[in-house]
């Protein structure tokens, strides 16, 4: 197709089905990337984690710190977590 968008952003950002497991990686994500004193520390936490994720194969943790990026906007993030995943 010429010119047609990729759907592929549209498709990631559909949730996994909501586990038990899922929203327990959620919750530990989001927990730990609340910061009201430094919106930076969130950043670099989340940078952590999918560093984690990555590293030991939590695909679970890896989708969970995602939807937290995309939930704060950090482009730089979105776009570190799809450049290691197959279009």
């Amino acid at each position: 197709m010429f010119g047609a968008p990729s759907l592929r952003p549209l498709l990631m950002l559909r949730k996994p089905k909501s586990t038990p497991a899922y929203r327990a990686a959620y919750k530990d994500v989001y927990s730990s990337t609340v910061s009201y004193e430094s919106p930076g520390q969130d950043q670099e936490e989340l940078e952590r984690t999918l560093q984690q994720a990555e590293l030991t194969g939590d695909n679970l943790l890896a989708r969970a710190a995602y939807h937290r990026v995309i939930d704060l906007g950090i482009q730089s993030l979105v776009d570190t977590y799809l450049a290691t995943r197959p279009q």
